[in-house]
């Protein structure tokens, strides 16, 4: 507020919190200086971008009011101070600007995106997408929507140009390498592929991902199979087939089959039990060499409501397709119901044509940095040995991180994922004794070195799994979190590269990850509920994923997502799996609740670094210049007076 008053055309200034738009923002309530000329003075748009900017210079973007609302005068108690009860609320007062409003049609395209994918109004053509609480996951669903409406963007412009306004100057109408026609032929196995069939699975038909959504329930059946139909027949990823051949290398191959219809069955499901039979039953129906591979199933519950069950075999499918699949789903149904020939936006790139694209590529530079990082490290602690880790064994503890330290998480500058590993790696650390430590960490994989590939609106699994070598320095919490975000900055390639070598030559014990725990962060997961169709996800488990008797490849798995609760508020959700032949469930309950207090500790300290205005220090990746050796460099060139 003081700050906001040392503007010179701001008289008096208030600023409060708000929730009105799905998340805390911040309001300002300013009172113009009464000397200010108003037909002189900026313009409306104008002063909040210079009030937003004075703000910014000295207060961390948390700390920025979103929205701007001018009074005539400050409501007073009785005593003559403000009475901040009665400020008027933002909906109902006149905003000076609420955010600074487009003034091309790009730019209506793009807020329009932008506020669908980012689930709220209160978006200008200035604000920056990673202040908005963006991520490279809402990266790529920006690009695909912004597709649909004849505007190509790719992730690394949006990345490079972080406001509306500036997204609005680079994108064009270029063409890229879409898919128009459907994919034919053989399809060169992608990396996360590879891995699957070397693992070489007892059972590799039964390895799902699998969602169950809330329908409402005047559902039309007819026009559901419809729209499941097409979405089936748009994606080329559901005619993929798979065939072993013992004389091939590698021996399994991968091709585009001819379309297949997918039925929709009906189930009237009693109790629990019988639903959690059905679902494994259901589970264990897919078959990667004949099909099918793909199933929808409509649950009709005796308690009352209706679950769509979908699943599909993991080969076909990851985390980002199951957004664009929905979406679709919506799409077409809506249609339908309507009364129209359903129409579903232009494919992107095949995935075939993309892994031909990335066999193509050589990875040979970074071999030598992945044999480094897989250097043997000193194992975890174990509470059983020689234990049978398969998915019978499996058990999950889940925590959740609140809502209040849920945003701050999110409005600090540091990457959500960075700060989670951190946390990850002091408790590993305190546990073990061990002072440097690997997990496997994954990646969303779509990532191409050429600008005729989008890959926005394609249906595939392009996960990249890959090795994470830290060792936490001894020194300030500040200094943890800027060698794990060096460090993973500096992975080559998002980790392609690792999955590329090890499944493109013949088998290096020195890229075998020594890793005991993989880590997985999924962003945010949420379904627009305001869709007519889908009301939410199931608050019923979805099981089976994976047989029985499939080995688990870590001790332990950790999985992190952000994902509202009850009350519609957005919560980070810790999922910690494990094996009980190898751990104690009080072992990982100690250890999930060590995790969320160096959370929590974690959130506290950069909150607090922001609120003393301490500089977080930056990573020059590109230059492989880490912040130690930055920090060293300028502490030489002050001894010299060069500073």
């Amino acid at each position: 507020e003081a700050l906001l008053c040392q503007h010179p055309q701001i008289d008096q200034a208030v600023v409060l919190p708000n929730k009105a738009h799905g998340r805390e923002v911040l309001v300002a309530y300013v009172v113009v200086t009464a000397s200010a000329d108003r037909e002189l003075a900026a313009p409306a748009q104008s002063l909040v971008a210079d009030l937003r900017h004075h703000a910014s210079q000295a207060l961390p973007a948390y700390m920025v009011p979103t929205q701007f609302v001018e009074l005539e005068h400050l409501p007073l108690t009785s005593n003559g101070k403000v009475d901040r009860a009665a400020l008027p609320s933002p909906e109902i007062a006149e905003n000076i600007q609420t955010q600074v409003l487009p003034q091309t049609d790009k730019e209506e395209i793009l807020l329009d995106i932008w506020q669908q994918i980012l689930g709220s109004q209160a978006i200008g053509t200035q604000d920056n997408f990673f202040e908005l609480g963006g991520d490279s996951i809402s990266a790529m669903q920006i690009v695909s929507k912004a597709q649909q409406q004849g505007l190509s963007l790719t992730p690394a412009q949006l990345f490079e140009h972080q406001t509306i306004a500036a997204q609005a100057t680079v994108a064009t109408q270029s063409a890229i390498s879409l898919s128009p026609t459907p994919a034919v032929g053989e399809a060169p196995l992608a990396p996360i592929q590879w891995d699957f069939f070397n693992q070489e699975l007892p059972t590799p038909h039964h390895y799902n991902q699998s969602i169950m959504v809330v329908v409402r329930p005047e559902i039309s059946v007819k026009h559901l199979q419809t729209a499941l139909q097409l979405l089936t027949e748009h994606h080329d990823a559901f005619r993929l087939r798979f065939k072993e051949e013992s004389d091939q290398s590698p021996p399994w191959q991968q091709y585009y089959g001819p379309a297949v219809e997918v039925p929709l069955d009906v189930t009237e499901i009693t109790d629990k039990p019988h639903l959690n039979k059905t679902i494994a039953k259901l589970q264990s129906s897919l078959n990667i060499i004949t099909g099918p591979i793909f199933s929808a199933t409509l649950l009709h519950l005796q308690t009352g409501g209706s679950r769509l069950f979908l699943a599909a075999h993991h080969l076909i499918v990851d985390g980002v397709s199951w957004r664009i699949l929905l979406t679709d789903l919506l799409t077409a149904y809506s249609q339908l119901e309507a009364q129209q020939i359903p129409i579903l936006p232009q494919k992107t790139t095949a995935f075939g044509h993309w892994s031909h694209h990335l066999q193509g590529r050589s990875f040979k530079s970074e071999l030598a940095y992945w044999s480094k990082v897989c250097t043997s490290v000193s194992p975890l602690p174990v509470d059983k040995l020689n234990g049978c880790n398969t998915v019978a064994q499996q058990r999950e503890i889940s925590i959740s991180l609140d809502a209040h330290h849920t945003t701050l998480l999110s409005s600090l500058k540091h990457p959500v994922d960075v700060l989670l590993v951190t946390a990850l790696a002091q408790t590993l650390s305190q546990w073990s004794r061990n002072k440097t430590l690997v997990f496997d960490m994954e990646d969303h994989g779509r990532h191409s070195w050429s600008e005729d590939i989008d890959l926005s609106r394609t249906v595939g699994w392009f996960t990249a799994l890959f090795p994470v070598r830290l060792s936490l320095p001894l020194g300030s919490l500040d200094e943890q979190v800027s060698h794990v975000q060096d460090t993973i900055a500096q992975v080559p390639n998002h980790g392609m590269g690792y999955g590329a070598l090890r499944a493109g030559q013949a088998p290096d014990p020195t890229l075998n990850s020594p890793a005991q725990i993989s880590f997985n962060y999924l962003g945010r997961l949420t379904i627009d509920e305001a869709q007519g169709l889908i009301q939410g996800l199931a608050p019923e488990s979805v099981t089976a994923m994976r047989h029985p008797d499939t080995p688990c490849r870590y001790p332990m798995e950790m999985v992190a997502f952000v994902q509202p609760n009850k009350a519609r508020r957005e919560e980070l959700k810790l999922s910690w799996r494990y094996g009980q032949q190898c751990y104690h469930s009080n072992t990982l309950e100690q250890l999930s609740q060590r995790y969320l207090a160096n959370l929590r500790s974690l959130i506290a300290h950069c909150h607090s670094s922001s609120n003393s205005h301490q500089p977080i220090a930056p990573s020059f990746t590109a230059a492989r210049v880490d912040s130690k050796q930055l920090s060293q460099l300028m502490n030489k060139l002050a001894a010299k007076g060069r500073t």
